[in-house]
């Protein structure tokens, strides 16, 4: 989904020289920001990356826990 920022906003974007922009939603109170979708693509890859990686080190893990068990 894609929507267009209203001039208020693209005012408030045009006026932040690079620096990060948070939005109120009015109704709810609850904030979000504003990031150019390049740098949100970044992120993302890194979150990822950072959850396949705790991924692996807990199946690690159980399989450790699981061959201390075993008898030799």
């Amino acid at each position: 989904m894609s929507i267009s920022l209203t001039p208020e906003q693209q005012q408030a974007l045009d006026q932040s020289a690079g620096r990060l922009v948070y939005v109120t939603d009015p109704r709810t109170s609850a904030a979000y920001l504003l990031i150019p979708a390049d740098q949100y693509e970044n992120i993302r890859e890194t979150l990822e990356d950072d959850r396949v990686q705790q991924a692996v080190r807990l199946a690690g893990m159980r399989n450790a826990v699981s061959r201390a068990g075993e008898e030799p």
